[in-house]
């Protein structure tokens, strides 16, 4: 099978050289998805990973220490990256902090057009030096994806320099920017922010000020990104109501918000951007704790929505009045809509039935999902 793909995957415990050497054509590349601990291998780690260069054309290299794999702590991980002329993509988490300088130093001067690096324990520090190699990396090859888990900026950094790793990031125009679980200081307070050239962009467990809500939020509107996903975030009203500008005044197509909780009135800011946005085509609510009159104030806007085709609420105590309102609504919108998935509400069977079969009597609902969540009926019963 591999004669009819490019790359082949290799995922966890799938180190026997012999055995994917057999296996891979001269035209395949190997994508490594895991990194190998000695008690994985038939010899010595230090000899596998040269061996592994000479004889595979790796084009991705996965590590992830968690103090269970990688022998060294990624020692042997790093030293190898110079002998990989093939490699594209890297995801590096949890390395020793003792070799963290040598990755930045090898992207800086790498081909690599996607990276994902980060920790989930102890952050990766930005110093001045790591934020420099970063941007000379940005700024010379055609990135494709960007991800940061857990970094912070080093206090006392050399701010214009950190801002030039900003602009840069916002101007690379890669598929795709994933931050996560970042923590901003005084990096944002002087930087004005610039337009985000990503087409996709995710924000995850991100703690944002109400200013720095603002100027990254502001860097959609006159930027590029079509896909915006909004991860287990905490928002304030003015926070919601930067996000909601982006909606309604940015190209985003797409948006996702996903186990983010804000202030009583911050669906309401986004009910209007919903209504005003030209270009929003799909809209997912996941896990975002929204009620019956939050979904009123979204059903409402949906209706002259005429560029929504796709909405999916899902797991949300909605109970039967929120749903009617949103079936409702959305039925009787003089542009059609192409799905709507309403999943794990409030409601008992026979609620959903009822809903399930009004839906079905809308001829400008194409497609309409509807499923119940009867723990959750249940506990609201005592409301």
């Amino acid at each position: 099978m591999a004669k009819f793909v490019s790359v082949v995957h290799a995922h966890d415990g799938v180190f026997d050289l012999d055995w994917l050497e057999r296996i891979l054509t001269p035209a395949n590349a190997l994508a490594l998805q895991a990194w190998p601990s000695d008690v994985d291998l038939s010899i010595p780690i230090q000899d596998w990973g040269p061996q592994l260069a000479r004889r595979m054309r790796v084009s991705h290299l996965s590590f992830a220490d968690f103090g269970l794999s990688g022998g060294s702590g990624g020692g042997h991980m790093v030293t190898l990256l110079p002998q990989l002329p093939h490699l594209r993509s890297l995801n590096v988490e949890e390395l020793d902090a003792e070799f963290v300088d040598d990755v930045f130093d090898f992207v800086c001067c790498s081909k690599l057009t996607r990276l994902t690096l980060g920790s989930y324990s102890v952050p990766v520090v930005i110093t001045t030096e790591r934020a420099l190699a970063l941007t000379m990396w940005l700024k010379r090859e055609p990135v494709h994806l960007l991800e940061l888990n857990h970094c912070s900026f080093e206090e006392g950094a050399h701010l214009p320099t950190i801002h030039r790793l900003l602009d840069a990031v916002c101007r690379s125009p890669m598929e795709s920017l994933v931050l996560t679980n970042m923590t901003f200081d005084s990096e944002l307070s002087t930087w004005q922010p610039i337009p985000i050239a990503s087409r996709r962009v995710t924000f995850e467990s991100t703690p944002l000020s109400d200013t720095q809500a603002a100027l990254l939020f502001r860097g959609l509107c006159k930027g590029a990104t079509t896909h915006l996903h909004v991860n287990d975030m905490k928002l304030t009203l003015p926070g919601m109501a930067s996000l909601s500008v982006a909606i309604a005044d940015s190209p985003l197509q797409v948006v996702t918000v996903e186990l983010t909780t804000m202030d009583g009135e911050g669906w309401g800011c986004v009910a209007k951007a919903i209504a005003r946005s030209k270009h929003l085509r799909e809209l997912y609510l996941l896990r975002t704790g929204l009620l019956d009159c939050d979904v009123a104030d979204i059903a409402n806007a949906l209706v002259n929505a005429s560029s929504v085709r796709v909405v999916h609420v899902v797991g949300n105590a909605i109970r039967f009045a929120g749903a009617v309102a949103l079936v409702q609504c959305l039925g009787r919108r003089r542009h059609a809509l192409d799905e709507l998935k309403m999943e794990g509400l409030a409601v008992s069977e026979d609620e959903a039935a009822v809903l399930q079969s009004m839906a079905d009597g809308f001829p400008m609902l194409k497609r309409c999902v509807v499923t119940t969540n009867v723990a959750m009926h249940v506990a609201m019963q005592s409301f």
